[in-house]
C-alpha cells in the first residue's frame, strides 16, 4: 500500500481518485498538481475562472479525511516529481515525468501503465466521450490496483469497463 502519493492532473480522473482515496483513508499524505482553474457559468452568461482545481480537491478531501496531509501545487508539471509514488493523470502524456503509474480513460477503456520503459508516443487518444459510470468503475479499479501493489508487475493494462475484460502486456 502507498502512503505518500502525488497526483499530477486534477481533471475527471485525478480529482475523483484523490477524493476516493481520501474517503477510504488509504493514504496519509497527498500532493496534488494542476495549473487549471475551474470554469463556472454564471447567470449573466459569463464564464468565471476563479478557483484552482487543486484547491477544490484539497477542500473536498479534507472534508472526508481531516487528518490527511495535503500539499497543493498550482503549477504545470514539466519536470519529474521526485517524492513519493507518482500517478500521472494528465490529459497529454507526451512528456515523461518518470511517474510510477500513468492513467487514462478513453470512453470505456481504462489504461493503466506502470511500464519501466516510457512509451514516447501519446497512445491516449481521447476519441470517445467520458461516461460517469465508466469513470466511477475506473476509479475503483485504480484504487484496487494501488492498494494491492499491482504496479510492481511493470505492465500495461487495458480494462474494458463495459465487459470487465482485462488485457495485459509487459516490455
Amino acid at each position: 500500500m502507498i502512503s505518500d502519493l502525488s497526483i499530477i492532473g486534477c481533471g475527471q480522473i485525478g480529482s475523483k481518485l484523490a477524493f476516493k482515496l481520501s474517503k477510504k483513508r488509504i493514504i496519509s499524505s497527498l500532493k496534488i498538481y494542476d495549473f487549471d482553474k475551474i470554469t463556472t457559468y454564471s447567470e449573466k452568461n459569463e464564464y468565471e475562472n476563479n478557483l484552482f482545481k487543486v484547491d477544490v480537491v484539497e477542500f473536498e478531501c479534507k472534508k472526508v479525511h481531516p487528518d490527511l496531509s495535503i500539499s497543493v501545487y498550482h503549477t504545470k508539471v514539466v519536470d519529474p516529481v521526485k517524492s513519493g509514488f507518482v500517478v500521472d493523470c494528465r490529459d497529454n502524456k507526451k512528456t515523461s515525468l518518470n511517474s510510477n503509474l500513468r492513467v487514462s480513460i478513453d470512453g470505456y477503456v481504462l489504461y493503466l501503465d506502470s511500464l519501466k520503459k516510457y512509451i514516447s508516443s501519446n497512445y491516449f487518444l481521447y476519441t470517445l466521450p467520458k461516461n460517469e459510470i465508466y469513470t466511477d468503475r475506473a476509479i475503483d479499479i485504480i484504487i484496487d490496483y494501488l492498494y494491492n501493489d499491482l504496479f510492481y508487475f511493470n505492465d500495461m493494462r487495458l480494462y474494458n469497463l463495459e465487459t470487465a475484460e482485462l488485457f495485459t502486456w509487459r516490455n
